[in-house]
């Protein structure tokens, strides 16, 4: 089936579900869905030819009768390989409820003129039937807080119908030029790193569209309007490839240790840098194309830490940590699948035997770090320093956030489930800053800080202007970013 077809096929089973029938026209349902007369035509063949439909024509006295239509359970058996017909009968996302009605009007496309097609049917452009399917399929595997996670390109492109890659690149570019995706973190296929990772999708769940689809999701953002600061000037991971390329001796094709011990790290780290050594991991951040998925690594760790009442580091235990938290503090993480038992063995062989038989050993090395795993060449301890690594970047990123919502009113609340949006790319600045979260109580708070052109910084709750006293600085604002050093401090 093509991607409308399988649209229609998926709001007709909304609408009527199994052994309910139906009377319309063609040119009605065309009209009421949004596709055109050959699809519809096209998609009644398909499913009459493998005995997915009954068809009992209706005589009129008048011109052609209306058709009697009655959708089997044999769809499920003949077109549904991915399991999605049922999750489409259950859902009760009011966003999708009205893809799949078609209602999109003052939501999507308040200002875009209707056109005929071929058929002399109005069409709504540019969200086509395609475009929607794409939505609904991203809004099926949402979590909680508008993510799609490990969710391959592959897998999307054969439940639109074998799309073409182009055409899928195509479809994602219209969702994000609607503001309906928020980030998009395409998955790819590393030797050294990661090895290969499916896609990760960030919805937009302030777009009007889909805004009641998640509505007991709080939200913090921090947005910097375009404004440049030493601290936002880029993300944490972008730091580490410009101190690669910045310390490297091209003459010895290594990088110079005596420049990397002196190299002035970027306000970006939050001083996390000056305790820590990278040179048994600076290679491992000399491809730029890692840089998504290291800095989502960092996000997700950071997203865990918010979760736990840690204050430092040395607070985590193996025992107090999520599932989700283990995997992403485990070997498989960074290690490719195919490369993990080789690292493992290269060990001498009392590490290696501990370490084959408990795969929870790595954590441990990781969270008891010390100088030998730092300056050792064996790839299994380069990956322990960098899992290390990424776990104090996730904790300085937690913490600021921690701050932050302290700041605006909002310290003192528990959060069940917590996402930090990873919004900038390679060499961005990072102008927004947000985290989507829910409360212990249930309730929804959207809370806001801006800062305009003045260096004025404003706190919106639930978009309202909120009166604070004292009023929060912009220097309140960098305490939290580029915290004091101990020195200083006293």
């Amino acid at each position: 089936m093509k991607s409308e077809e399988i649209y229609l096929l998926l709001c007709l089973i909304k609408k009527h579900g199994f052994d309910s029938e139906f009377r319309k026209k063609i040119v009605e349902i065309s009209e009421e869905l949004g596709v055109s007369t050959n699809t519809v035509s096209s998609l009644f063949s398909a499913l009459k030819a493998s005995q997915c439909i009954k068809i009992r024509e209706l005589y009129a006295l008048k011109g052609r009768g209306k058709n009697c239509y009655e959708l089997t359970d044999k769809v499920l058996l003949s077109h549904d390989d991915f399991g999605i017909l049922p999750k489409v009968m259950a859902t009760q996302n009011p966003a999708i409820i009205r893809l799949l009605g078609n209602e999109l009007s003052n939501l999507l496309e308040k200002t875009q003129p209707q056109i005929n097609d071929s058929d002399g049917i109005k069409k709504r452009q540019p969200f086509r039937a395609s475009n929607r399917l794409f939505l609904t399929l991203l809004l099926l595997h949402s979590n909680e807080l508008g993510v799609i996670e490990e969710m391959s390109s592959t897998r999307i492109r054969k439940m639109m119908g074998y799309i073409s890659a182009e055409r899928f690149k195509s479809q994602l570019t219209t969702l994000k030029k609607l503001g309906l995706v928020k980030r998009h973190i395409a998955g790819m296929t590393g030797k050294e790193l990661f090895g290969r990772t499916k896609g990760s999708y960030y919805l937009n769940i302030e777009h009007p569209f889909l805004k009641d689809s998640f509505e007991v999701v709080s939200s913090f953002l921090l947005d910097f309007n375009h404004i440049p600061y030493d601290y936002n000037e880029s993300t944490e991971v972008t730091c580490l490839i410009h101190a690669y390329r910045d310390t490297r001796d091209i003459n010895k094709k290594a990088t110079h240790i005596g420049k990397l011990n002196l190299y002035q790290w970027s306000e970006v780290m939050g001083r996390v840098m000056d305790e820590f050594s990278t040179r048994s991991v600076i290679h491992l951040f000399r491809n730029k194309t890692f840089h998504d998925h290291l800095h989502q690594w960092v996000c997700q760790v950071a997203s865990e830490i918010m979760l736990h009442p840690f204050e430092r580091i040395t607070d985590i235990k193996v025992n107090r940590c999520s599932d989700r938290f283990i995997q992403l503090l485990s070997l498989s993480k960074s290690v490719p699948l195919t490369k993990q038992q080789k690292v493992i063995e290269a060990l001498p062989p009392a590490q290696r035997t501990k370490r084959l038989l408990d795969d929870s050993l790595f954590i441990n090395d990781v969270l008891s770090i010390d100088d030998k795993a730092e300056g050792s060449a064996l790839l299994y301890w380069q990956h322990v320093v960098l899992t290390r690594l990424i776990l104090t970047l996730g904790f300085n990123m937690a913490e600021r956030y921690k701050k932050l919502l302290k700041l605006s009113g909002l310290g003192e609340q528990r959060i069940n489930q917590c996402v930090v949006v990873p919004v900038a790319a390679f060499e961005e600045f990072c102008f927004q800053y947000t985290i989507r979260f829910t409360l212990g109580d249930g309730k929804r708070q959207n809370v806001k800080l801006l800062v305009d052109k003045d260096e004025e910084v404003t706190l919106l709750i639930a978009e309202k202007v909120q009166g604070v006293d004292p009023k929060i600085s912009i220097q309140d604002i960098k305490k939290i970013f580029v915290p004091k050093l101990a020195s200083q401090q006293s």
